[in-house]
């Protein structure tokens, strides 16, 4: 395949005004985003991304009609959903028009979910696009595999409302944030790449330039300083020399393109809460988390506020049920506190009930994990959660930059 090339225009303002056409490889990230130079500095197309003024699609894979019926039922009011039956028919659909997030069964007749994943995640043009597996799998091994094939999340049937329609909205603002920090740092990275060959253009104007007049100026200089052809060339071999070694040399941290080049929090390691009254939870939790994560731990509701207040964690894994003030009470209070109220709160329960679960949701929590905890299943709810707060914050942070420029212009 012909390397693809951009062509820029370089203008000269000197007396010549000769302009100047330069080709250079072009990555295909950057050429799908020639249509949205300006995104950086144009806040609005940001907002356009991150909130659809359209209905986003969703695709369910499922062969079960009752499945499909439900959350036909659960999501048609929000989004429009899109069915096919199996894993075949699924992947024809989405080679037609890609849809925002897929809602994939594991069993099925023929091709199974599992591959049907793979296939997604090996193909460029799909592999981001999130996916959701469904399924009556309770197996942990199960699980791991479909994270490990490249699914954000799973749903167990029977399907809780409540706990669909959260999964799906989260995952979709997550990959609009993503997104958004793609086209930033594909911006950054043309914008880099057009410093360089400006530089480049100028640097071979000026090396054409002497050499066409480098006769007349040989002869002006030797006239002028009255030395010898020897000395002139001993003195044009010293500035070749110190040309080559000033020659473009950008920093090579100019050119690292990167989501350090954008106003992204620091990596550092995220402090997490855990609030449980139950020592072998507390070990499993500490275990599965302590390698990537600071962790600190409150046995009871009043010591988990009193936690907060001190250090705010970046999430907090609170239990429902625990003597004296339940999680409920301990959620309602963090959500009431302006310093606490964004923090990620996910609920630890044993309770199913659909009941229990839609009132923690109601009460501000982003997420459920049951019990017994899959080890793989808490790592990627975590870190999806804290993805999508340090996305908000870094929207929220570059809103604030941009108005702040305004304001001073």
């Amino acid at each position: 395949m012909p390397e693809k090339k951009q062509t820029i225009l370089a203008k000269d303002d000197t007396e010549s005004n000769i302009d100047t056409l330069l080709e250079i490889p072009v990555a295909e990230e950057e050429q799908t985003i020639a249509a949205v130079d300006d995104v950086e500095n144009n806040i609005d197309s940001l907002l356009e991304i991150l909130i659809p003024d359209k209905k986003q699609t969703i695709l369910v894979v499922d062969d079960t009609e009752i499945d499909i019926d439900v959350l036909l039922e659960i999501l048609s009011n929000d989004y429009i959903v899109r069915v096919a039956a199996d894993g075949e028919s699924a992947l024809d659909s989405v080679k037609d028009s890609l849809p925002d997030l897929i809602l994939l069964d594991v069993l099925m007749p023929g091709l199974h979910g599992f591959e049907v994943c793979y296939r997604l995640k090996a193909n460029r043009s799909t592999q981001s696009i999130p996916v959701i597996f469904i399924t009556s799998l309770a197996e942990v091994q199960d699980e791991t595999h479909g994270l490990e094939l490249g699914a954000v999340d799973y749903i167990t049937k029977p399907f809780n409302p409540a706990i669909v329609r959260a999964r799906i909205k989260n995952h979709l603002e997550l990959k609009r944030h993503r997104d958004v920090m793609a086209l930033l740092m594909a911006r950054k990275s043309r914008e880099l790449i057009e410093a360089y060959n400006r530089l480049k253009i100028i640097k071979e104007i000026e090396i054409e330039f002497h050499t066409a007049f480098s006769h007349k100026l040989d002869a002006l200089t030797k006239s002028l300083l009255g030395i010898s052809d020897l000395a002139l060339w001993n003195m044009q071999e010293e500035w070749r020399s110190n040309e080559d070694t000033s020659r473009l040399n950008l920093p090579a941290e100019s050119m690292e393109i990167s989501e350090a080049s954008l106003p992204m929090q620091e990596m550092s390691k995220k402090n997490l809460l855990i609030v449980d009254d139950t020592e072998i939870n507390v070990e499993v939790l500490l275990s599965t988390l302590n390698k990537d994560y600071n962790v600190r731990v409150a046995m009871d509701g009043l010591s988990a506020l009193r936690a907060v207040d001190q250090n705010l964690p970046d999430l907090i894994l609170l239990d429902v049920v625990m003597p004296g003030m339940d999680g409920f009470e301990v959620c309602r209070r963090l959500k009431e506190n302006n310093d606490t109220k964004d923090i990620p709160v996910i609920f630890l329960t044993s309770l199913c009930t659909p009941s229990s679960k839609g009132k923690g949701l109601a009460l501000g929590a982003v997420d459920y994990i049951s019990m017994p905890f899959n080890p793989e299943l808490i790592k990627a709810r975590i870190r999806n959660h804290l993805d999508l707060k340090a996305h908000r914050d870094n929207l929220e942070e570059l809103v604030k930059q941009r108005i702040h420029a305004k304001d001073n212009v």
